[in-house]
Protein backbone atom coordinates (compact mmCIF):
# COMPACT_ATOMS: atom_id res chain seq x y z
CA UNK A 1 0.00 0.00 0.00
CA UNK A 2 1.10 3.40 -1.04
CA UNK A 3 2.06 5.14 2.72
CA UNK A 4 0.78 8.68 2.51
CA UNK A 5 3.55 9.05 5.56
CA UNK A 6 4.31 12.82 4.57
CA UNK A 7 0.62 13.90 5.14
CA UNK A 8 0.54 12.02 8.44
CA UNK A 9 4.09 13.72 9.37
CA UNK A 10 1.92 17.18 8.43
CA UNK A 11 -0.32 16.79 11.15
CA UNK A 12 1.19 14.08 13.66
CA UNK A 13 -1.11 11.67 13.59
CA UNK A 14 -0.51 9.13 15.80
CA UNK A 15 -0.63 6.26 13.30
CA UNK A 16 1.03 3.85 15.19
CA UNK A 17 -1.46 3.18 17.49
CA UNK A 18 -3.56 2.22 14.32
CA UNK A 19 -3.97 -1.65 13.18
CA UNK A 20 -2.56 -2.35 9.66
CA UNK A 21 -6.05 -2.51 8.29
CA UNK A 22 -7.04 0.96 9.47
CA UNK A 23 -3.73 2.25 8.22
CA UNK A 24 -4.91 0.75 5.07
CA UNK A 25 -8.66 2.15 4.97
CA UNK A 26 -6.92 5.67 6.24
CA UNK A 27 -4.15 5.47 3.54
CA UNK A 28 -6.85 4.71 0.98
CA UNK A 29 -9.41 7.47 1.91
CA UNK A 30 -7.06 9.83 2.44
CA UNK A 31 -5.31 9.04 -1.32
CA UNK A 32 -9.58 9.33 -2.78
CA UNK A 33 -9.68 12.86 -1.44
CA UNK A 34 -6.61 14.06 -2.20
CA UNK A 35 -7.19 12.56 -5.89
CA UNK A 36 -10.41 14.34 -6.36
CA UNK A 37 -9.38 17.33 -4.81
CA UNK A 38 -6.64 17.90 -7.64
CA UNK A 39 -9.04 16.62 -10.24
CA UNK A 40 -10.81 19.64 -9.28
CA UNK A 41 -7.61 21.91 -9.58
CA UNK A 42 -6.63 20.35 -12.47
CA UNK A 43 -9.88 20.47 -14.65
CA UNK A 44 -10.07 24.62 -13.13
CA UNK A 45 -6.53 25.10 -14.02
CA UNK A 46 -6.66 23.55 -17.07
CA UNK A 47 -10.36 23.43 -18.44
CA UNK A 48 -9.49 19.81 -19.00
CA UNK A 49 -12.93 17.60 -19.45
CA UNK A 50 -12.47 14.11 -18.21
CA UNK A 51 -15.75 13.04 -19.00
CA UNK A 52 -15.93 11.00 -21.81
CA UNK A 53 -19.07 9.46 -23.05
CA UNK A 54 -18.53 6.31 -24.24
CA UNK A 55 -18.43 3.16 -21.51
CA UNK A 56 -15.58 1.66 -23.64
CA UNK A 57 -13.41 5.03 -22.99
CA UNK A 58 -13.07 4.36 -19.06
CA UNK A 59 -9.89 3.26 -18.83
CA UNK A 60 -8.84 5.58 -21.42
CA UNK A 61 -10.45 8.79 -19.04
CA UNK A 62 -8.27 7.10 -16.12
CA UNK A 63 -5.17 7.41 -18.01
CA UNK A 64 -5.41 10.82 -18.97
CA UNK A 65 -6.37 11.87 -15.79
CA UNK A 66 -3.44 10.42 -14.47
CA UNK A 67 -0.85 11.02 -16.97
CA UNK A 68 -1.99 14.83 -16.68
CA UNK A 69 -2.12 14.68 -12.78
CA UNK A 70 1.38 13.59 -12.47
CA UNK A 71 2.54 15.84 -14.93
CA UNK A 72 0.91 18.78 -13.16
CA UNK A 73 2.60 17.80 -9.77
CA UNK A 74 6.01 17.17 -11.48
CA UNK A 75 5.73 20.99 -13.06
CA UNK A 76 4.34 22.37 -10.27
CA UNK A 77 7.30 21.19 -8.13
CA UNK A 78 9.74 22.75 -10.52
CA UNK A 79 8.17 25.55 -10.48
CA UNK A 80 8.64 26.06 -6.86
CA UNK A 81 12.25 25.80 -7.78
CA UNK A 82 13.02 23.33 -4.97
CA UNK A 83 13.76 20.52 -7.27
CA UNK A 84 15.20 19.94 -10.36
CA UNK A 85 14.32 17.40 -12.76
CA UNK A 86 17.37 15.65 -11.40
CA UNK A 87 16.36 16.04 -7.63
CA UNK A 88 12.66 14.61 -8.78
CA UNK A 89 14.11 11.67 -9.75
CA UNK A 90 16.27 11.25 -7.09
CA UNK A 91 13.72 11.61 -4.53
CA UNK A 92 11.14 9.26 -6.94
CA UNK A 93 13.77 6.55 -7.25
CA UNK A 94 13.95 6.96 -10.90
CA UNK A 95 16.06 8.53 -14.22
CA UNK A 96 15.49 11.88 -15.18
CA UNK A 97 14.95 10.68 -18.93
CA UNK A 98 11.59 9.25 -17.06
CA UNK A 99 10.49 11.95 -15.16
CA UNK A 100 11.25 14.33 -18.59
CA UNK A 101 8.60 11.92 -20.28
CA UNK A 102 6.23 11.60 -17.66
CA UNK A 103 6.21 15.47 -17.45
CA UNK A 104 5.98 15.72 -21.67
CA UNK A 105 2.81 13.47 -21.20
CA UNK A 106 4.67 10.85 -23.37
CA UNK A 107 5.09 8.06 -20.57
CA UNK A 108 2.18 6.81 -18.21
CA UNK A 109 3.73 6.86 -14.81
CA UNK A 110 3.93 3.88 -13.05
CA UNK A 111 1.75 3.59 -9.44
CA UNK A 112 5.09 3.73 -7.56
CA UNK A 113 6.46 7.08 -9.62
CA UNK A 114 3.23 8.27 -8.88
CA UNK A 115 3.13 7.82 -5.38
CA UNK A 116 6.78 9.39 -4.85
CA UNK A 117 5.98 12.30 -7.11
CA UNK A 118 2.82 12.70 -4.88
CA UNK A 119 4.73 12.35 -1.46
CA UNK A 120 7.42 14.62 -2.94
CA UNK A 121 4.72 17.27 -3.58
CA UNK A 122 2.78 17.06 -0.20
CA UNK A 123 6.63 17.99 1.14
CA UNK A 124 7.16 20.94 -1.46
CA UNK A 125 3.63 22.46 -0.79
CA UNK A 126 3.00 21.25 3.15
CA UNK A 127 1.31 24.28 3.83
CA UNK A 128 -1.68 23.50 0.92
CA UNK A 129 -1.76 20.25 2.27
CA UNK A 130 -2.35 20.80 5.33
CA UNK A 131 -5.16 22.94 4.65
CA UNK A 132 -6.54 20.05 2.17
CA UNK A 133 -6.31 17.33 4.90
CA UNK A 134 -8.25 19.83 7.67
CA UNK A 135 -10.93 20.63 5.28
CA UNK A 136 -11.00 16.15 4.85
CA UNK A 137 -11.18 15.39 8.26
CA UNK A 138 -13.71 18.54 9.48
CA UNK A 139 -16.10 18.10 6.74
CA UNK A 140 -16.12 14.03 7.55
CA UNK A 141 -16.26 14.45 11.67
CA UNK A 142 -13.09 13.46 11.91
CA UNK A 143 -11.64 16.30 13.57
CA UNK A 144 -10.37 14.38 16.78
CA UNK A 145 -7.44 13.37 14.43
CA UNK A 146 -6.34 16.75 14.37
CA UNK A 147 -3.02 17.25 16.86
CA UNK A 148 -4.54 18.94 20.30
CA UNK A 149 -2.55 22.23 18.94
CA UNK A 150 -4.98 22.48 15.83
CA UNK A 151 -7.96 22.43 18.06
CA UNK A 152 -6.68 25.32 19.80
CA UNK A 153 -5.60 27.34 17.56
CA UNK A 154 -9.38 27.03 16.53
CA UNK A 155 -7.52 26.47 12.68
CA UNK A 156 -9.89 26.52 9.90
CA UNK A 157 -8.73 25.62 6.81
Amino acid sequence: MASLSPLYELFNLQVSRMTKEERVKLDLYLLIQVHEYLREVLKRKNNILFSLKEKNHHHMEFDMFELEITRFLINDILATEDYTIEGIATYAYSHPDVIIDVAAGRQMPSANLFRRILNLHILVRREQYKSIVMKILLENGMEKMLPQSFNEANVTP
